[in-house]
């Protein structure tokens, strides 16, 4: 700091400076701004009151701040110091997993519904439950192919600007939740609900049977009628611009408000409404699977953009 520029710091702490002041410093300083209330004047008549310029906004160049990160040693010292910045982007690595989950979804969720709808014809009473061997089938197609469904949203999220990854962060959470619950209530139902020891108690029926009302139908629909068009509503937003993306967005609106119609079989309590729902999910999704992974064919992937500096 100049002593020309700061003549009241001239000659150590000797000098005035005016108390609850800040002292304005470049932008390579350390240090935004520094109060000097502590540097009270040992002799306060040794120079005339001096007020310095004000402050202004520091320019643009210094707005981006990367915060250090220090390692401390065993012995209280610093051993160096690590400046990271990380930006996903869509890369060749997602590239790939976003065309495999998305081509994996469309298959897994066609055949789903080829399966679900053999086994509703095969019943003379639409109130029948399906029964084995379509039912385990059923239920592994769901354990299969929601994490596939994970993994598409991952891609999305590396996909998208970054003025959208809001939403497909969002998509990402709602669509995870669908994952973890569904794929724990159909594990159970698959291994423990076959067990002759809860399969004979009439109480366990409300519990682990896909037979409303039931916990574990009520969870299904949490999943499928509320996660479901959450996550798919919340990545609409992330496509944009051309016909295909703006394909994608609109059949995925559409998706999400058929599962929410799904709801109204809770709300009238009548379970045949929920095949509304299975339409947004394994009638529609299917299509948006087959068209992500179109979009994601042709979209040239990107080099993560990363940056590491170690000073030592």
């Amino acid at each position: 700091m100049s002593s020309r520029r700061w003549p009241g710091l001239a000659g150590g702490l000797g000098g005035f400076v005016r108390p609850n002041v800040l002292v304005p410093l470049s932008c390579g300083d350390n240090l935004a701004s520094i109060g000097v209330d502590e540097f009270q004047p040992a002799i306060p008549w040794r120079l005339p009151l001096q007020r310095p310029p004000p402050l202004h906004r520091l320019r643009s160049e210094c707005d981006k701040v990367i915060l250090p990160v220090v390692n401390w040693a065993a012995n209280g010292e610093p051993v160096r110091k690590v400046e990271v910045t990380v930006a996903l982007s869509f890369t060749a690595s997602a590239r790939k997993l976003g065309m495999a989950s998305a081509v994996g979804t469309a298959l897994l969720t066609t055949v789903y519904a080829a399966t679900l709808a053999v086994g509703l014809l095969s019943h003379q009473s639409p109130q029948q439950p399906i029964g084995d061997p379509l039912f385990s089938i059923l239920e592994i197609l769901i354990i299969l192919g929601t994490p596939l469904m994970v993994a598409l949203m991952v891609a999305i999220h590396a996909w998208g600007p970054a003025e959208t990854k809001v939403f497909s962060l969002m998509a990402l959470v709602f669509m995870s939740l669908l994952a973890g619950l569904t794929c724990s209530v159909h594990f159970v139902i698959l291994t423990v609900g076959r067990q002759a020891a809860f399969s004979g108690n009439a109480l366990m029926q409300l519990f682990l049977s896909f037979k409303w009302p039931s916990v574990s139908y009520a969870l299904d629909i949490l999943a499928w009628d509320v996660f479901f068009p959450l996550s798919v509503l919340f990545a609409a937003p992330v496509f944009s611009g051309n016909r295909l993306a703006m394909s994608i967005r609109v059949l995925l609106v559409a998706s999400g408000a058929l599962a929410l119609g799904g709801l109204s079989g809770v709300i009238v309590g009548d379970m045949q409404l929920r095949n509304i729902g299975i339409v947004g999910y394994a009638g529609v999704f299917p299509v948006v699977s087959l068209l992500l992974a179109i979009l994601f064919h042709r979209t040239t992937p990107r080099e993560e953009t990363a940056a590491r500096r170690l000073i030592a």
